[in-house]
């Protein structure tokens, strides 16, 4: 699961996909909760085995969004995204932080 924040309106997606694309891929965002989905053609950065996707979308916090990633159809990535406003440092985000202690 990737954490965005509402407030910037560039997002980067750092992702391991299952295999490594030779051109631009296909970003596929829909919405859980009734928000309308998008669909962006992005050229990717790979570094480290990640791959990097930077792309412009205005969030509303607190909301979920299904990620697909295709290229030419064949599906790179599936995962989910989580808009919030309560994390400065989105990559280090637990959603479960505080409640399972040991």
């Amino acid at each position: 699961m990737n954490i965005l924040n509402p407030n910037n309106t560039t997002h980067t997606l750092k992702i391991i996909p299952r295999f490594y694309p030779l051109g631009d891929v296909v970003l596929e965002l829909a919405g859980e909760e009734r928000e309308p989905g998008s669909t962006i053609t992005i050229v990717p950065t790979i570094s480290n085995g990640y791959m990097f996707l930077q792309f412009e979308k205005a969030f509303k916090n607190t909301s979920n969004w299904q990620v697909k990633v295709t290229e030419e159809n064949e599906i790179l990535y599936r995962g989910k995204i989580f808009v919030t406003s309560q994390a400065a440092d989105t990559q280090n985000y637990k959603t479960t932080k505080d409640i399972f202690l040991l």
